[in-house]
């Protein structure tokens, strides 16, 4: 699982925009602890948020396209199947790679 300060550096944006994608349901968290509690992410979400994004960009390049192609690097086995030192094997597996 990874800290949500991990996960923004991880895409290169603000902790404030990750706890946005939380809040909105676009991204998957847990909850740790009680009251206001730890968030933490798991490879899984990171991979799928991953995958959200890149299609959203693709619909925003290609507006008119009947069909969604998912991109060359996603559509054969990951270059790298680690994040920050992590295997991702499983969490690949999970989110449809």
């Amino acid at each position: 699982m990874y800290r949500v300060r991990d996960v923004a550096e991880h895409f290169d944006v603000s902790v404030a925009t990750i706890y946005r994608a939380i809040e909105s349901g676009q991204l998957s968290a847990l909850k740790l602890g009680h009251g206001t509690g730890t968030l933490r992410v798991t490879g899984a979400a990171v991979l799928a948020y991953e995958k959200s994004c890149i299609q959203a960009a693709y619909r925003s390049w290609f507006p008119d396209a009947t069909r969604l192609a998912v991109p060359l690097v996603m559509s054969s086995s990951p270059p790298a199947v680690s994040w920050r030192g992590r295997w991702l094997g499983d969490a690949w597996a999970t989110a449809g790679y």
